[in-house]
């Protein structure tokens, strides 16, 4: 269980505490009192010098000089019953319990400000200094975890604002930028994004984007994403907020801090402990010379730090950090604050994970002591508090108190749902904290399974019932993030519930019988795969059917381009090991979030224009076993693949049957998938054959009496997205005493393979019919015959990639795919009948190739590619596992276009195809960042998003000629009216078989195993 702190910034958070020295002069009831009038200027000038002070957190000093003008004003209020001097004196009390509050000192504070109130009875009509009292005491109930107290002033408050100015005015939106802080605390996170925004754009109206109170603006809703777990989002908010700050503000400022901190959080719940932990350094050093040690933020540092430490398993730093933490404020806000309470969960949980239970109950117990009485029972602080208990006793197998308080957490988190019965569970609605209860079904559903050994059939049901709760939980959740990085850390995060689920399901199985129960199994190994981009797919298809005008939709295209285009901007200055321009990176990042926003805004107004769109967009997707089966043909098998912790669940799908088989994972299996790589692009045979049987015994020999057909559609899961299954071993080949390639028991020899991402994109694509667009072939060969320019995109890249030094021309050049896409385009044209030949020699470009200086990205773009049924790259291509978006393919180097000649991932998604087969005869054209519950992130994924029905790719970079050789053999069997499977499957054999040549150039699988087909 992972804490999130939460940090009070409260000098940032509630920046509306400006006050205005009253407009209305005393005038004649003062003209005639010498005495008095010097005072009044004395006062001005103590008031003056007192905001200074302020302004550079010397509090103590400041709040002397207040006193002195109150004390004067105060005079003058007892002597002339003048309403303007009772707001004088207000405005004092005002600002000195804003400089308590500051200081964390939030007794005073309050003490200071009701006092200033007193006499308001008297007062006739509204002023905002009356209003920024009850803004500021709302501030401090807000510090305190007093909801409903916070809520209550700050409506008085915006209330007066209201009736003063309007609707827009600065000081209204300080009004909704506080009340949008406290339902974030309060975990109502819909209000608070409607009040932060309402905030927002009034400020964005009255003071431009290059203002102070704007970031605090970008930098709370940055903290409302991150509550809702959507963290690239929140991370998007928070560097915008953070770029504005550091234009206005000295580097040392606590608002710079403060965008630190936040950053840092972002990070943390990314996953990304170093990076958090560097930001969290930052902002610890810039409170405790700001504040001193004895202050609420620098408690809050420590905590954060001390989260890190946790984070990274070093318990005893932890301890140490959030001792601190819970010093401090024990200190300064006194035992029965929120903050309180979050350092004792911090320290329980610190010990829960030494394996010290008792002392972790202890500060547990502690912690809800507090979270009760300051924020009732209904907070998501409390039902993480009850978490941390049911962890704790689910760790000492007590298991009727673990199930006990996760029924609690359930509790707290569902106002209105009471069943303290561990069979039931609480509706999907009116939630406070989406993420909590998706972590207390978890847990309280692997508490059932673990019991049902025991137990029984009972629990089991319930757990199998409450994972099916919390696969409807994530698909909620998934909907509401907006950054497509949350979506896919979403999925990771959440693996784990689905392998629990298969498990549970699989038993249910065997116990009753019932089929029902496998199906559930592949239910949710489906929703572990490639969920982010079938809602991708399934949304474009939405906006085809929803009747929204052209002019909408080539906005919102040109919106995706313009956005792909910075975000690969910034990668790739991001990349450069040397020379990164900050300032490009910066102004790319204030670009790119602009269009961020206004994208969000268009599709946001389709949803809400048309109800069609958003029905489309958002209906729930998961293909079942018969709608499956009822789409495939006799002749093809599915075997998909669920790669658990402990276990690989395999499911084959015929037409006429559907089984599930459990396999033990081996802790060797990432290796062996690795060594079968190396085996084969490093030409070791031993390594090679050794691995091929293994993984064949791992992964198809256990299903090999389910497998009745010779055509596979393999759909693998995470790492086994890196296997070439056609290249495994049906036998060992390990003891061959001579090295012969070609004579190998292939599985290649058994079986034709294709594969897919997921069986709900599988029927997407066999479900689909259109008709074929009106040319064949399109190619694109830039051959590179004089080499890479040496620095330019291209070669850095390459060097990058595949330490290809450009300086080489030999290197980089590829003859034969000229040779290549040329005698592709041939068997086009031998392939056409008279009709097609008619239609070649009137209209031309049926089949169209563009060579060296012609295949350049600028021509890409200006074609209409959705008019060709197979497109063609054959070039160098590259795969970023770190950062995807940066995969790409070379095209040809052109000094006079704008386009830098690198069709990058991004840049895919935008394309417009309508092609039946898009070939990537390029190195690495199929590999990518593997994402648990995602899977590759790869261009071959871009290709399908544009439009692609089918894809041939590359897992590795292949010979130059062993590639074209291959791709005229699949193209001629492919035009012979044979399935693409079949026509690969055939065109590999011939390159085995062939004895043109030397044995090594063809049947070692390194010339040919790393093409596979994506489809059917």
């Amino acid at each position: 269980m992972k804490h999130k702190i939460l940090i009070t910034a409260v000098f940032v958070m509630f920046f509306s505490v400006e006050l205005l020295f009253a407009q209305n002069p005393v005038q004649d009831k003062l003209k005639n009192t010498t005495y008095t009038i010097q005072d009044t200027t004395q006062a001005v000038a103590y008031f003056n010098k007192a905001i200074e002070l302020s302004n550079a957190a010397q509090y103590d000093s400041s709040n002397a000089l207040f006193e002195k003008a109150r004390v004067i004003y105060k005079e003058m209020s007892d002597q002339f019953d003048i309403n303007t001097i009772w707001i004088k004196n207000l405005q004092c009390f005002n600002r000195i319990g804003n400089n308590f509050r500051k200081q964390g000192k939030y007794r005073l504070a309050l003490n200071n400000l009701k006092q200033g109130l007193e006499g308001l009875e008297k007062f006739e009509g509204d002023h905002n200094v009356i209003a920024m009292s009850f803004n500021i005491i709302g501030a401090v109930h807000l510090q305190n975890g007093n909801y409903n107290w916070a809520i209550e002033n700050l409506q008085k408050s915006l209330s007066i604002r209201l009736r003063l100015f309007g609707e827009e005015h600065s000081q209204v939106a300080g009004s909704y930028h506080n009340i949008g802080a406290l339902y974030r605390d309060k975990g109502d996170y819909d209000r608070a994004l409607e009040y932060n925004e309402k905030s927002l754009l009034i400020n964005l109206q009255l003071r431009g984007e290059e203002d102070r109170w704007v970031a605090n603006n970008y930098n709370n809703i940055g903290s409302v994403y991150r509550h809702k777990g959507d963290f690239d989002r929140a991370l998007e908010y928070y560097t915008k907020a953070l770029s504005i700050r550091l234009r206005l503000l000295d580097e040392e400022h606590d608002e710079v801090a403060n965008s630190y901190n936040s950053i840092g959080t972002a990070y943390q719940s990314k996953g990304n402990y170093d990076k958090a932990l560097e930001y969290f350094k930052k902002n610890l050093s810039i409170v405790l010379r700001l504040y001193g040690n004895e202050h609420p933020l620098v408690a809050s540092g420590y905590s954060n730090i001390g989260t890190i430490y946790y984070n990274k398993g070093e318990y005893d730093r932890a301890l140490e950090y959030h001792n601190k933490f819970l010093l401090i404020n024990r200190l300064i806000l006194g035992e029965e604050h929120p903050d309180v309470g979050t350092a004792y969960i911090n320290i329980g949980e610190d010990y829960r994970l030494k394996g010290i239970f008792d002392q972790a109950l202890k500060y547990f117990r502690k912690a809800l002591a507090v979270y009760l009485k300051a924020l009732g029972a209904h907070h998501p602080k409390v039902a993480n508090d009850y978490l941390g208990l049911a962890e704790v006793y689910f760790q000492k197998d007590d298991f009727s108190n673990a199930l006990r308080y996760c029924q609690k957490s359930l509790i707290s988190l569902a106002p209105g749902f009471t069943d303290q019965s561990i069979y039931r569970n609480p509706p999907l609605e009116n939630l406070s904290s989406e993420i909590g209860l998706l972590n207390a079904l978890k847990l309280k559903a692997e508490i059932l399974t673990r019991m049902s050994g025991k137990t029984g059939k009972k629990d089991l049901e319930t757990a199998f019932s409450t994972y099916q709760l919390a696969a409807d939980l994530i698909d909620k959740i998934r909907t509401g993030y907006k950054a497509e990085g949350s979506k896919l850390l979403l999925g990771e995060n959440v693996v784990e519930i689905y392998d629990q689920a298969i498990g549970s399901a699989i038993k249910l199985n065997q116990i009753t019988g019932k089929k029902s129960y496998k199906e559930s199994a592949f239910f949710f190994a489906e929703k572990g795969k490639a969920s982010v981009l079938s809602h991708a797919l399934q949304e474009t298809q939405a906006k085809s059917f929803a009747g929204i005008p052209n002019t909408l939709l080539e906005k919102e295209k040109q919106l995706k381009i313009d956005l792909a285009f910075y975000d690969t901007q910034i990668e790739k200055e991001r990349q450069k090991k040397e020379g990164q321009d900050e300032a490009k990176i910066q102004d790319f990042e204030g670009r790119y979030f602009s269009l961020k926003t206004e994208y969000e805004s268009l599709i946001e107004e389709l949803e809400t224009t048309y109800p069609k769109y958003y029905e489309l967009k958002y209906q729930t997707q998961s293909v079942s076993i018969p709608e499956l089966q009822e789409v495939l043909d006799s002749q093809t098998t599915v075997v998909e693949y669920f790669t658990g912790e402990k276990s690989i669940t395999i499911f084959t799908v015929a037409k006429h049957h559907f089984e599930v088989t459990t396999v033990a994972k081996d802790s060797l299996f990432e290796t062996l998938i690795k060594q079968l790589r190396t085996g084969i692009t490093k030409h070791d045979y031993e390594l090679y054959a050794k691995s091929a049987y293994r993984l064949y015994q791992f992964l198809i020999q256990p299903v090999v009496g389910h497998l009745t057909t010779r055509s596979l559609i393999i759909i693998p899961d995470h790492v086994v997205a890196n296997v070439p299954f056609e290249a495994l071993l049906t036998e060992d080949g390990a003891d061959v005493k001579s090295i012969d390639y070609t004579s190998l028991p292939y599985l290649l020899r058994e079986y034709q393979v294709s594969y897919a991402y997921s069986a709900n994109l599988l029927l997407d694509l066999l479900n689909r019919s259109q008709p074929d667009p009106p040319r064949d072939y399109l190619a694109f060969a830039p051959v590179f015959p004089n080499g890479i320019s040496s620095g330019s995109r291209a070669a850095d890249l390459l060097q990058a990639n595949h330490d290809l030094d450009s300086t080489r021309t030999a290197r980089t050049h590829l003859p034969a795919s000229r040779d290549e896409v040329l005698g592709i385009q041939q068997l086009f044209r031998q392939s056409y009948g008279i009709i097609d030949r008619l239609y070649d020699w009137l209209f031309g470009d049926k089949s169209r190739v563009y060579l060296e200086n012609q295949a350049s990205e600028e021509n890409l773009k200006n074609t209409d590619l959705k008019e060709y049924r197979y497109v063609h790259f054959a070039t160098h291509g590259f795969a970023n596992e770190t950062t995807p978006e940066l995969s790409g393919l070379l095209l040809a180097q052109d000094t006079t276009s704008t386009e830098d000649d690198v069709l990058f991932l991004g840049e895919v998604y935008n394309l417009e195809l309508n092609a039946d087969l898009v070939t990537l005869s390029a190195c690495e054209s199929g590999i990518g960042k593997t994402i648990k519950g995602e899977g590759l992130m790869s261009l071959s994924r871009g290709f399908l998003y544009a439009g692609a029905k089918n894809l041939l790719v590359s897992l590795w970079k292949a010979d130059d000629r062993a590639t074209c050789d291959l791709m005229l053999a699949f193209y001629e069997e492919m035009l012979k009216g044979k399935p693409k499977a079949q026509a690969l499957r055939e065109a590999k054999l011939r390159l085995i078989g062939n004895q043109s040549r030397s044995a090594w150039d063809y049947a070692d699988p390194s010339s040919w195993a790393p093409f596979i087909l994506v489809g059917k």
